[in-house]
């Protein structure tokens, strides 16, 4: 049967792209070219996933391995069970990030793609509404398949890895997942990418151009506004050009111009102590859960030795 050997399951905001960049370097590796390309954030039949394998995988020779990236897949608890019904003995690869500093990547984010008005403050502490976890944590990552599409609920949820995780490990053997953290890519990128060879029954020692360099800086704010974008969108030439682009380009081609339309900088994380507090208090039960099920102390927690 024709299936995916790994995938990187996220998490977003997580330096998943760096990953994705050097696994897609790599001669014995095949991933397709638009990082997010779209399988298992839905439901899936056995047609469509051979759709997927000869449009993406068509030319893949047989002693490569294959697999994909999409930090989506942390994003909804239907997605495991999916993926085990059709690649049951599939790698996993995870990419933590500070719970909150993932928090805020991901609402600058939404503040540069104009989804998002509230403060992050205001934001987290409506987040933290008993009621609206459980609506967030029942939710289904949107696909922005026509337009980027709000995310403000799941700011927090996201960022749940013990939660998440344990619903793969359901479903998969822990041997068949591996937990990275972002700043042992950032600050080890050599070693980290060793496991990763490692765990995918690699030789260690490929170094892809541009180990340790950041692929993509956040920020809140674009170069090209959505206003100018919309103009631009609807002239006639550029609908006529576009209608033309296969699909599956075209979800490469907005890809690659979002990492690019990018304002970079370093703003701290904006919240009050008493939110910072009940964040942190939040996240500190799912940092424990997260360890007792991978027997991993994550880099942030007070316990570790980072």
């Amino acid at each position: 049967m024709n299936t995916l050997d790994f995938l990187i399951i996220g998490a977003q905001k997580s330096a998943t792209t760096a990953l994705f960049k050097y696994l897609q370097s790599h001669h014995a590796v095949d991933m397709p070219a638009d990082k997010e390309a779209p399988l298992f954030t839905d439901t899936v039949d056995e047609a469509s996933l051979q759709t997927f394998m000869a449009t993406h995988f068509s030319n893949s020779d047989a002693s490569r391995i294959r697999g994909k990236a999409t930090p989506q897949y942390m994003c909804d608890a239907a997605v495991p069970a999916r993926i085990k019904a059709h690649n049951p003995d599939i790698k996993l690869i995870a990419v933590l990030r500070e719970p909150i500093d993932r928090a805020w990547s991901q609402y600058r984010m939404n503040r540069r793609r104009e989804t998002e008005r509230r403060s992050f403050d205001t934001a987290m502490k409506a987040l933290l509404a008993p009621q609206q976890l459980v609506r967030a944590r029942a939710g289904k990552a949107p696909m922005h398949a026509q337009h980027y599409e709000p995310e403000g609920d799941y700011y927090l949820v996201w960022s749940e890895y013990g939660r998440i995780l344990e619903g793969y490990l359901a479903h998969f053997a822990p041997q068949q997942l591996l937990v990275l953290f972002t700043q042992d890519i950032e600050h080890q990128p050599a070693e980290t990418l060793d496991r990763v060879l490692v765990f995918l029954g690699l030789e260690p020692g490929f170094r892809p151009s541009g180990l340790g360099e950041v692929v993509h800086k956040g920020g809140d704010s674009q170069i090209i506004s959505k206003r100018v974008k919309d103009a631009i969108r609807h002239l006639a030439p550029v609908c006529f050009i576009w209608s033309r682009v296969p699909e599956a380009r075209k979800q490469a081609l907005r890809y690659w111009f979002e990492q690019r339309n990018v304002r970079t900088s370093n703003q701290a994380v904006e919240l009050e102590a008493a939110t910072w507090h009940a964040v942190r208090e939040h996240f500190a039960a799912d940092n424990r859960r997260l360890e007792a099920i991978t027997g991993v102390t994550p880099p942030w927690s007070a316990d570790s030795p980072h």
